[in-house]
């Protein structure tokens, strides 16, 4: 009968031959030791007692007669030295003599002993293989002191328990994981699951140089605009849904001032081509691709008329004098729909658009503007008659589809909110004025848009500028480094922008934490993730339900491997015992994690190139004192918030969370949650 039995045991080494096989050498090497020591000892006292016959006083310690070339030699058996400390116990002398030639039996033992182990160290060594399958493993506390994680300033990434030894006990101490690389962070985190609280917020409280943030909630402003403005930040908001008021800290932006005359062309059809794309499909058809043609037309000579050489013009048209229509996205909508103005008189206007070039000529002095202010004006000109050779119908389809782009600018709290400018694309890393001793801060600018599909247009148009001007070409050495924290990216839609300015961005300061809820979402708009993934160095990844995340992230973290034991028993078939047992072990490969275990984990996972990946925990700000100390109340009208001295780390010490040094909490009437907050702490009251 043959029975088998198949057990695994802890992963271990790679290993050849079987374990009964390596303990029956080791047996054999302690019983030839045995029987070594056993013979020297006794040949020993017999030499030294001159190998006297009454040693022989029974047949057990007769010793064996060999003949050599040297002459006689006796051996005595293993035991004879033990036969005579007990036969001569009661003389003295002899019970002396005798115990030395114990200790060197011992001693003999001892030596087989050392050489087993030994042979233990050696097979350890030498006949693993622990690269076989594969050497996956998380990264060690040493490594991670050497990545450069556990730095006072960055990115937070999560937090670790690192071993402190001290004279008495070891303990463990937190330590939180920061990034201050220019590489990009790519994280992968569900709705619900701490990334607000553990990643953005905490990151927000933390990051020393200007940032963006797309804040959906607003909850990103609530907590940590209050403490970046005390920290001398340029704390501005752009809401564009919301009613804008006169403060510092509200911000307006128009599209259209970002428009220069240098790079006239290329940046009318950036924002013509973002205008006919607004959910990142691509031009579908042939009404998108002609309404492209009409807006760029139409924004050529929106610029052209608001030119201050040519602004008083009377409108030939309308009669109007000055020129009524600004250059902003409400005043594009203006004049493609107002009903003093049909679209045939506009095409007309811009038809006879060279009319402007003799005032151009003689009032705008700089040769470089006026040259590409006639070749504009040219441009104008062609626009309008290609558009005038169009069929009636088809000039109204292609009406139609452009003023369906333009829906969103007729909101009038939108248009308020994008009718002028209270920054520039280049002040988020150049720097805008606070108060009268800084004329260079750093920029924090909070995007809050609650109803992303409603304005994903123009937070589209926004990135699409930003990622294009800011990326232009490589500044001084005195811009601040930009962090641009985009939460809910791939709701966005596609932007090429991201995906073709993502390699080369870090080169000018720019660092981008992307937050997708899983895998599909990205490729659902970008394809295949790895161009992006290729291009984010840092990864983040807490526990998802999505199969394609979790096998992305299974095969990130590779192979280990296991050693399984199978022992099989066989004997007669009506034996009441199995006698025979043969055992063998093989190694076999194994997931760093599984998908069960990746699914269920508490913490998360961190991935960086050229190191081992790191099982880190979740930061939480509302349990950490310091960063709880950190939350002040938002800029508003009765409380405009007032910068305070920079904090000096070498005079206060470190002030990060992992010092153990716990400020006290501040105690107010209403503390400020997020909401991600109360439902975590729900959860967890629940669970307890």
């Amino acid at each position: 009968m043959i029975r088998a039995k198949e057990k695994s045991a802890a992963p271990a080494s790679a290993s050849h031959g079987t374990k009964q096989g390596f303990w029956a050498v080791g047996a054999s090497v302690m019983m030839t030791a045995v029987i070594l020591g056993g013979i020297m000892a006794s040949c020993r006292d017999a030499y030294i007692l001159g190998y006297q016959k009454s040693l022989w006083f029974t047949s057990y310690v007769i010793p064996w007669e060999i003949v050599t070339p040297l002459g006689k030699v006796f051996l005595y058996p293993p035991w004879g030295f033990l036969l005579w400390d007990a036969h001569f116990d009661s003389v003295r002398e002899a019970r002396t003599f005798l115990f030395s030639g114990n200790v060197r039996f011992v001693l003999t033992i001892a030596g087989g002993v050392v050489v087993f182990l030994l042979m233990s160290v050696w097979r350890g060594k030498n006949v693993h293989n622990d690269d076989l399958y594969g050497s996956s493993a998380f990264a060690k506390p040493s490594e991670i002191e050497k990545s450069g994680l556990l730095q006072k300033k960055g990115v937070v990434i999560g937090k670790i328990s690192m071993p402190v030894w001290t004279s008495l006990n070891p303990w463990k101490q937190t330590k939180i994981l920061r990034h201050d690389g220019p590489e990009h962070i790519l994280m992968f985190a569900p709705t619900r699951s701490g990334k607000g609280v553990g990643f953005v917020i905490p990151t927000l409280l933390e990051w020393v140089g200007s940032v963006v943030v797309l804040d959906i909630k607003d909850e990103n402003w609530k907590l940590t605009s209050g403490y970046r403005l005390s920290q001398k930040n340029r704390t501005i908001r752009f809401a564009p849904a919301e009613k804008p008021v006169d403060t510092d800290w509200c911000a307006r932006w128009n599209p259209l001032s970002e428009i220069r005359t240098e790079h006239l062309i290329p940046d009318i059809q950036n924002i013509a081509r973002m205008i006919v794309d607004p959910h990142g499909e691509g031009p579908k058809d042939h009404w998108a691709i002609t309404a492209y043609q009409l807006l760029l037309g139409v924004l050529l000579y929106l610029f052209i008329r608001n030119h201050a050489s040519i602004r008083t013009i009377k409108d030939p048209v309308t009669g109007r004098s000055p020129f009524p229509y600004r250059l902003s996205m409400s005043g594009l909508v203006k004049i493609l729909s107002d009903p003093e103005l049909t679209l045939d008189d506009l095409l007309k206007d811009m038809l006879d658009a060279r009319t402007w070039m003799t005032e151009i000529d003689a009032k705008v002095r700089n040769a470089e503007e006026k040259t590409i202010l006639l070749n504009a004006v040219r441009e104008v000109s062609s626009y309008a008659r290609m558009m005038m050779t169009k069929a009636p119908n088809e000039l109204s389809g292609i009406y139609s589809t452009t003023m369906t782009y333009l829906d969103l600018y007729r909101d009038p709290v939108v248009a308020a909110n994008t009718e002028t400018s209270t920054f520039r694309m280049t002040d988020l890393m150049e720097g805008l004025p606070i108060g009268k001793g800084n004329r260079n801060a750093p920029v924090s600018l909070y995007l809050h848009i609650p109803d992303i599909g409603r304005l994903r247009p123009l937070i589209r148009l926004f990135f699409d500028i930003m990622a294009h001007r800011l990326t232009e070409k490589i500044e001084p050495p005195g811009r601040h480094k930009l962090l641009w924290l985009m939460d809910e990216f791939p709701a966005l839609g596609r932007m090429d922008s991201i995906k073709e300015k993502l390699p080369v961005m870090a080169g000018y300061g720019i660092k981008a934490a992307l937050i997708c809820q899983d895998l599909s979402q990205v490729e659902e708009r970008y394809g295949k993730i790895d161009y992006i993934a290729a291009n984010c160095h840092v990864k983040v990844a807490y526990a998802s339900d999505n199969l394609p995340t979790l096998k992305y992230l299974n095969e990130m973290l590779g192979k280990t491997h296991t050693v399984v034991t199978r022992t099989n028993y066989s004997g007669h078939r009506w034996s009441p015992l199995l006698l025979h047992m043969m055992t063998t072990a093989a190694e076999i490969p194994k997931d760093l994690m599984t998908i069960e275990e990746l699914r269920t984990m508490k913490g998360s996972l961190v991935l960086m190139s050229e190191m081992r990946s790191i099982r880190a925990e979740k930061v939480r700000y509302y349990t950490d004192p310091l960063y709880r100390s950190l939350v002040m109340e938002p800029p508003n009208r009765k409380n405009p918030g007032k910068p305070v001295v920079d904090r000096d780390p070498e005079k206060e010490g470190e002030w990060s969370p992992e010092t153990g040094r716990e400020e006290p909490v501040k105690e107010t009437k209403e503390e400020i949650v997020s909401e991600e907050e109360e439902e975590i702490l729900e959860m967890e009251k629940n669970e307890i």
